[in-house]
């Protein structure tokens, strides 16, 4: 310890050692006698040092000592906290950042569209049991430019479209919908069929035309792993948009058709911002096919926010 004099380390060594010389001695012939008077000599000096740790112990449990003691734990945890909290504020602007690259790069890589980004201002879940995600809202509306049915993106790829808006926000119904249905292309193929939501919030795409049994060694028309797209087609959303990626392939040697279980590329269960594509109103035939689809039809609403 810092205050112990020279002479106090001396006399505790010499303890140790005598202690240490009391207990080999006693397996030495003729020695005993020694050894007795050894612990003798010792005795008093052993009890004077556990007084001394007593005493050790009962100032360091004094009313003030233990206030100190407790003053300097809730600061430290005060402190630790503090730490966390900004560790934790760090990794969202950390997080962001990333976001926001992604999104840079996704509207340098498609300079062909006008987009707009938007923060997600809320979340309607389905009413059917579990947390199935079926609509978004963003926030921003009519006085941004932005119309019925127009394109949502993020840098993952196709979001949904929007089904009803008012000045200042709009609804969004999502991919994932079970009324929702794109017209998609297998990108390693060629291929395509539509793409519908499942009321799981998985997505599933129909209409795929079945393997050629007479081409042996031809490649299959879809197989696990392929990425599927927006195909363009139906003109209600604009080509060559990422939808998902193929899970599994349903086979039936008798069906015309087959089909193909797809996970979308976006995460809706951490969307915080979105991109509107302006530039993109589906034409006619698009309205066509919608007005055909429950929910996509005399949902705009004539209300402005004010």
């Amino acid at each position: 310890m810092r205050g112990r004099r020279p002479d106090q380390q001396l006399l505790l060594v010499a303890i140790v050692f005598l202690g240490l010389a009391s207990a080999v001695v006693r397996y030495v012939p003729g020695v005993e006698a020694v050894a007795n008077a050894t612990e003798r000599a010792l005795t008093p000096l052993q009890s004077g040092l556990s007084r001394g740790a007593k005493r050790i112990r009962a100032t360091a449990s004094r009313p003030g000592d233990a206030e100190t003691l407790r003053a300097r734990v809730e600061a430290l945890t005060f402190e630790n906290e503090r730490l966390q909290n900004e560790n934790l504020q760090v990794q969202d602007l950390k997080r962001e950042n990333r976001q926001l690259r992604d999104e840079l790069d996704f509207v340098h890589q498609r300079p062909d569209l006008d987009l707009m980004g938007a923060s997600i201002a809320g979340h309607r879940v389905a009413s059917e049991p579990g947390p199935i995600l079926r609509s978004i809202k963003l926030d921003i509306g009519r006085a941004d430019g932005l119309g019925p049915r127009m394109t949502v993106v993020n840098h993952r790829g196709l979001i949904g479209q929007i089904t009803r808006l008012t000045d200042h926000w709009s609804d969004v119904m999502l991919i994932t919908d079970p009324r929702s249905r794109v017209s998609g292309r297998i990108d390693r193929s060629g291929k395509t069929g539509m793409v519908f939501g499942l009321a799981n919030g998985e997505l599933i795409m129909r209409h795929i035309p079945q393997d050629q049994a007479d081409q042996a060694g031809a490649a299959p028309n879809v197989q696990v792993g392929d990425i599927v797209e927006t195909s363009g087609m139906s003109r209600r959303f604009p080509a060559q948009i990422t939808i998902g990626q193929v899970i599994e392939v349903r086979q039936n040697d008798v069906a015309k058709w087959q089909e193909a279980l797809i996970r979308p590329t976006v995460d809706f269960g951490a969307l915080e911002v979105a991109m509107v594509l302006r530039d993109w109103v589906p034409d006619l035939q698009a309205e066509a096919e919608a007005a055909e689809e429950p929910g996509l039809v005399d949902e705009v609403e004539a209300e402005t926010q004010p």
